[in-house]
């Protein structure tokens, strides 16, 4: 289940990038990844105080745009190390443009941005 819906995308976030027909799916990915980021803690977005779940919301809406404009760019990215067309020869590292946040935390810098004052992306244990 989503972080957020389509209602608080459009009105609070003030998305626009996302069509409707592939929204649902976009936010529904985006908490996903937001889950792995902060390693499953989130749980009930209901019984954590109000602020976490503002940026929870937004960093959802965050990484959904990200994921929806750069997805298939940053699938891509991730498999090709260099490229050559003609006398033109391009070598670079993978990942080399993304901070080393969003390689660690596997989401965009924005939700990290979000995330990171609420205490969820801490990683020592508990």
């Amino acid at each position: 289940m989503a972080y957020c819906d389509a209602e608080y995308y459009k009105d609070t976030y003030g998305g626009q990038a996302i069509p409707d027909d592939d929204l649902e799916k976009a936010l529904a990915d985006a908490s996903r990844a937001i889950d792995n980021a902060t390693m499953y803690r989130i749980g009930e977005l209901d019984d954590w105080p109000a602020f976490t779940q503002a940026q929870v919301k937004l960093a959802t809406c965050a990484q959904a745009d990200h994921a929806y404009k750069y997805g298939e760019l940053e699938s891509v990215s991730s498999v090709i190390d260099g490229y050559s067309i003609g006398d033109v020869s391009v070598a670079g590292k993978a990942d080399s443009g993304k901070s080393a946040l969003e390689q660690h935390y596997k989401v965009c810098e924005g939700a990290i941005s979000l995330l990171m004052p609420t205490g969820l992306l801490d990683r020592r244990l508990r």
